[in-house]
């Protein structure tokens, strides 16, 4: 991308995996390198049991692109230097093993032990502490049972931490269900897969090709905002999905006060990936000056055809009764100038004032709006920055869903900062795509 954009999801079989990852455990996000199948010939006939992606910290980036950038991609293909760097690289690795036909745990970490110790040993790494670690590593699996779709997950750290999580599907659990401190261990388990005697040839071949495309540059263009104590982070992934948002601009809303502006709120633009290559086709090439002019540019974000989610987050004490007042009057408002509120939209209004009847916003509380392209307008409520596991309301009515954005960066917005902000980020998003 930058951002996002040009980092794109993989499809192996059945499995998806997204273009960015954000694990409970270490609060980072990561972007997908590569993924690919896993199999065995059996009987002359290829089956696949597993697919494979490899996800990596932000800063891989900076530090392949040191060695490796503007190499074509047979040239990285056949050099295993560059595999070597990836597995061994001073940055952390998230990587995903899904199961597209039912494994039992034993039998899958028993092969996957069998890998680790033969490359070890080959290197010269493997010594008791390995033995040790790789008693724990073998135990972690030994209840587990791999239905399609299930997920182990390896979280590796440069100082050579290897933590286990597992999960019925695609979703990275909260906690993880072991650590294992063995830097060997660590790097021969992705050793094993991407290096000398790869597992998985078909993951290779995706890292290869995908990173050169990104042209080593990809989410670490996705910077964070903050707005006065309020930091924006740069992705946010929703609670139990594996669908992540990147930010498309932040900015405060205020008040004039007997002649002094005063910020009360502070709203932060969250949009899916596929929204970069959709602008793009109609406004890369703009100036940041000429999106900040165009409406148009700002209906294409409020109409467009993906997923939204807008943080609303408090300066000062706020009573839920009061804020939505405001908020829907001003959403009433646009939606009759523009002859789009019916008995539909009222009752819409209704619903969503009364979500916030009990609501009461201390400084650093949230309110979230989740909006889908078909017109679902999802709310959570928080008491801090972070995405609550269950919304509180889900009301199906697209004015007012759009209606919601419209106030914020429309013709007539609550946040000329915000608007400003979009326009800056996107520019440089737009022009890298």
């Amino acid at each position: 991308m930058a951002a996002a954009a040009t980092i794109s999801g993989v499809q192996v079989e059945f499995l998806e995996f997204p273009a960015l990852v954000t694990s409970s455990a270490s609060g980072k996000t990561y972007f997908l390198g590569g993924a690919g199948e896993r199999g065995l010939m059996i009987e002359e006939r290829f089956i696949k049991f597993t697919g494979i992606g490899v996800y990596l910290e932000d800063k891989a980036v900076e530090s392949l692109a040191a060695k490796w950038k503007g190499k074509a991609e047979h040239y990285l293909l056949d050099t295993l230097d560059f595999y070597r760097d990836i597995i061994s690289g001073p940055f952390e690795k998230l990587i995903r093993g899904s199961k597209i036909l039912p494994l039992n745990g034993a039998e899958y970490s028993k092969k996957v032990i069998e890998n680790c110790v033969a490359h070890m040993k080959c290197v010269g790494t493997y010594g008791d502490a390995e033995a040790a670690a790789i008693e724990k590593f073998g135990q972690a699996f030994k209840d587990v049972n791999f239905l399609p779709g299930a997920s182990v997950f390896y979280r590796q750290s440069p100082d050579g931490i290897l933590g286990l999580s597992f999960s019925q599907d695609a979703t990275l659990p909260a906690n993880e269900a072991a650590v294992i401190e063995n830097k060997a261990v660590s790097e021969a388990v992705l050793e094993t897969m991407i290096g000398e005697n790869a597992v998985s040839p078909d993951l290779k071949r995706s890292l290869a090709s995908r990173l050169p495309a990104l042209n080593m540059a990809t989410a670490a263009s996705i910077t964070k905002v903050n707005v006065e104590f309020l930091e924006f982070p740069a992705v946010v992934t929703l609670p139990g999905s594996t669908k992540s948002y990147f930010l498309g601009g932040a900015g405060a809303r205020g008040v004039t006060i007997e002649g002094k502006f005063v910020k009360v709120t502070a709203i932060g633009v969250y949009l899916e990936d596929k929204a970069v290559s959709l602008l793009a086709a109609k406004w890369k090439g703009t100036s940041s000056a000429e999106l900040l002019d165009s409406l148009d540019f700002y209906r294409d974000i409020i109409k467009g055809p993906f997923e939204k989610l807008i943080r609303g987050s408090k300066l000062i004490t706020l009573d839920g009764r009061e804020y939505v007042r405001k908020v829907s009057e001003n959403c009433v408002a646009h939606m009759k100038s523009v002859g789009t509120y019916n008995d539909a939209e009222e009752k819409a209004i209704e619903e969503f004032r009364f979500a916030f009847k009990d609501q009461n916003f201390p400084p650093g509380s949230s309110v979230f709006y989740r909006q889908s392209p078909t017109g679902t307008l999802g709310l959570s409520f928080s008491k801090d920055e972070t995405v609550a596991e269950e919304e509180y309301a889900v009301i199906e009515n697209k004015a007012l869903s759009e209606a919601v954005l419209e106030t914020m960066i429309g013709q007539i917005p609550v946040s000329p900062a915000l608007k400003e902000s979009l326009a800056l980020r996107f520019h440089q998003f737009l022009n890298a795509y």
